[in-house]
């Protein structure tokens, strides 16, 4: 290049990222082949640092790997990790590249430094190499290892448009390098392009050859996926070219029928740090459930050691649908166990398919059956092997001496796996058998009172000579005289009473009103006793009236009545008047007067009782005849001892009628002519007679009159009338006479 110096520039140690040491001896080398025989002969061993991308094709920036992960880092002169990578017009090949100080603000002059981790690489380094060109003839590299210069001489460091190789071996060893290019002062556009590999040299054993890993411990593929990829890994270093064993390995999948075994050896070349073993799986029509098969990786070579996944396993997922692994239920919902035993089993049955293996959780809970005291406890896990259709568990009750109701608890399934949940629980139930006292049940009185207005009473129900167990018995009530709803509130139901339970009231309601009723009845039965005996079944309940009464008056409609000898009969009525409330009553009876029972009538005696709303009552009143006449007769009938009533009229008197044919007789005076003396003591008295018959009473009026001789001076004169009672047949009439002088004549009257 006309006109360019190349300048060594050596840097301080501002720009190093080592401390400086004293060099021994540093060999410079244009020729490759005598720097890598340089460094056979030093003891050293070469690796190969890639400065490779993933894809070497445009210009573009990426970092660089340290050399197989040993410890040793690249960067370029302004700090940065990131390389310029390019294919550009006019070079060979790809490269990496320097740029000039006047573009993309780098350094001048510009270059790159490699640095070493003595905690993971501790040997240093014995030399580096590397194929340059630049753009322009002239270019100069300089190289400077930990702060002392590699002293190139003559044209050596000098960079043509041709590749050049330039290396060195520091005999003492280095840890850090900084290489760089020198433009010329007028700072033309020289580029230094850097092979995208360069030599590193250094003691044997420095580099690795790195650990070999299965990329995973599980592939999961589908059984008809074709074939599964198995990547193996190599970490931890990259030197040299390293082999290592695979094979595969049968387990639940069979080589031949569900994939196809293989056994070789995989190859990495230097700087190779991964490949890729296909392992094919084969399909087939018949539902095997997963299988699995490994590969093992084995028998390592070039250095190279195996790291901790060296076995995988390749898990195939079958693409049929399974069989149906089934449903687990119990074969009953319900249980009976007796209290003194013995133990009984329950079948937990599998249907509808049994592929598989499949488990359920058992456990019993107590209800009112407590464990341990009334039956053994029992939990666990029923595991069902594939084919197997049924399990059995056994139920072990606790007995004892004392009566118990029946008690129950449960026997529960649940967690199943791999398979469906039937029928998941049975109630079990423990019947005592001991001697039973259920005891019996009765009201506890055959009455009771209830107030019209209130309030509600309780009726007992008792429980007496023993409480073993649950019983129950139905009770209700039913309409006498008082009618629910208006008079009291029906009830009717079953009491129950549980174990123990001695006693259970009944409610009654009355319901009032404002209008006065006499005191109404209804019951409260119990019947349909269950499980106990029965004693007082039924109670009588009055509901007493509490308005006010108006019972009203008792009287006969009339103070007499006639009767005909020969009938026919009569009644005569007894009235309730001004109230009719509740039940009165009153006595009644005949009397004779004139009338004799039983030769007359007939006598009556008696109460009359009149119910709530009852206004009238009739007594019959029957004469009794005969042949002979008789005057009229006479009997009374009487009302006494009202009962919550008063008394009206009480009294009538009947009077009988004779209807047989009379004879009342004749009525004459005894004698026509009558003398006496004058002056006679005592007067005269004559005699009237009732001749021909004397039938009832019969009367007769009577009167003197003056003849010969004179009222008021011979006589008195007489005047009335003669009464003849019913066979009466004389009368007499008393005349009196005026003595007036001695010697008078005789007179006569009549």
């Amino acid at each position: 290049m006309i006109g360019q110096r190349i300048i060594f520039t050596l840097l301080g140690a501002s720009l190093l990222l080592g401390a400086s040491n004293a060099q021994a001896a540093v060999i410079t080398y244009t020729d490759e082949a005598t720097y890598l025989a340089g460094l056979a002969t030093l003891g050293c061993e070469v690796a190969s640092e890639g400065f490779d991308s993933p894809d070497w094709l445009a210009t573009e920036t990426f970092p660089v790997p340290s050399l197989t992960n040993n410890g040793l880092t690249w960067a370029e002169s302004d700090g940065s990790t990131n390389f310029l990578m390019t294919t550009a017009s006019g070079l060979d090949g790809s490269a990496l590249r320097t740029l000039d100080g006047a573009t993309g603000g780098h350094t001048d002059p510009d270059g790159f430094y490699l640095k070493t981790d003595t905690a993971t690489t501790p040997n240093s380094l014995c030399g580096f190499g590397a194929w340059y060109k630049g753009s322009q003839n002239g270019s100069k590299v300089t190289f400077t290892t930990n702060g002392g210069g590699v002293g190139f001489t003559g044209e050596e460091a000098t960079v043509l448009t041709t590749w050049k190789f330039l290396g060195f071996i520091d005999d003492v060893g280095f840890t850090t390098l900084d290489a760089r290019v020198v433009d010329d002062p007028a700072n033309t556009d020289v580029r230094l392009i850097f092979v995208d590999t360069a030599s590193i040299g250094a003691p044997v054993g420095t580099f690795p050859a790195g650990t070999l890993d299965l990329s995973a411990a599980n592939y999961p593929v589908n059984e008809n996926d074709g074939s599964v990829n198995v990547t193996v890994n190599r970490t931890g270093g990259s030197f040299g070219a390293i082999t290592v064993d695979y094979a595969t390995s049968n387990g639940t999948a069979t080589s031949g029928s569900d994939y196809q075994a293989i056994n070789s050896t995989l190859s990495f070349a230097e700087n190779e740090y991964s490949k890729v073993i296909t392992i094919n799986l084969l399909d087939d029509l018949v539902y095997e459930g997963s299988e699995s098969f490994t590969i093992t990786l084995s028998n390592t070579g070039g250095g190279a050691t195996l790291g901790t996944t060296t076995t995988a396993s390749i898990d195939i997922a079958d693409n049929e649908p399974p069989p149906s692994p089934g449903t687990l239920a119990l074969s009953t919902a319900t249980i009976s166990l007796l209290e003194s035993g013995p133990a009984v089993t329950v079948t937990v049955d599998r249907t509808a398919g049994s592929f598989g293996a499949v488990t359920v959780d058992y456990a019993t809970a107590n209800d009112t059956a407590t464990s341990p005291g009334d039956y053994t406890a029992i939990s666990g896990m029923l595991t069902f092997l594939d084919g197997e259709l049924s399990k059995t568990l056994t139920l072990t009750p606790i007995g004892d001496t004392v009566w118990e109701p029946s008690e129950t608890f449960t026997l529960n399934l649940s967690n199943v796996t791999s398979a469906t949940l039937g029928l998941a629980t049975a109630t079990v139930t423990i019947t005592d058998d001991d001697t039973r006292n259920a005891g019996t049940l009765a009201l506890s009185a055959a009455s009771a009172t209830l107030s019209e207005s209130g309030p509600a009473i309780t009726l007992t129900v008792d429980r007496s000579g023993g409480s073993d167990g649950t019983v129950t018995v139905d009770y209700a009530t039913a309409d006498v005289t008082a009618n629910a709803p208006g008079d009291y509130t029906a009830i009717n139901g079953t009491l129950t009473f549980l174990n123990g339970e001695l006693s259970k009231t009944l409610t009654l309601t009355p319901i009032g009103d404002t209008v006065w009723e006499p005191s109404e009845d209804f019951t409260l039965t119990l019947s349909n006793v269950v499980d106990a005996s029965l004693g007082l079944s039924a109670a009588t309940i009055t509901i007493a009236d509490d308005d006010t009464r108006a019972a009203g008056t008792l009287a006969l409609s009339a103070a007499s009545a006639t009767l005909s000898e020969g009938g026919p009969a009569i009644t005569l009525t007894v009235d309730r008047s001004g109230g009719s409330d509740g039940t009165v009553s009153v006595d009644y009876a005949t009397a004779d007067v004139t009338a004799n029972a039983p030769g007359d009538y007939t006598a009556l005696s008696g109460t009359l009782t009149f119910l709530n709303g009852e206004l009238s009552k009739t007594l019959t009143l029957t004469p009794i005849g005969d042949t002979t006449w008789e005057p009229s007769e006479t009997f009374t009938l009487t009302l006494s001892n009202p009962g919550d009533a008063t008394l009206g009229l009480a009294t009538a008197t009947v009077t009988i009628d004779d209807d047989d044919p009379r004879n009342a007789g004749i009525l004459n005076l005894s004698t026509a002519t009558e003398s006496v003396a004058e002056n006679a003591v005592g007067g005269l008295t004559l005699t009237v007679n009732r001749t021909g018959g004397s039938d009832g009473t019969v009367s007769v009026d009577y009167v003197t009159a003056d003849g010969s001789a004179l009222q008021p001076g011979d006589y008195t004169q007489a005047t009335g009338t003669l009464t003849f009672l019913d066979g009466e047949l004389n009368k007499t009439i008393p005349l009196t006479l005026t003595d007036d002088a001695p010697g008078s004549r005789v007179k006569t009257s009549r």
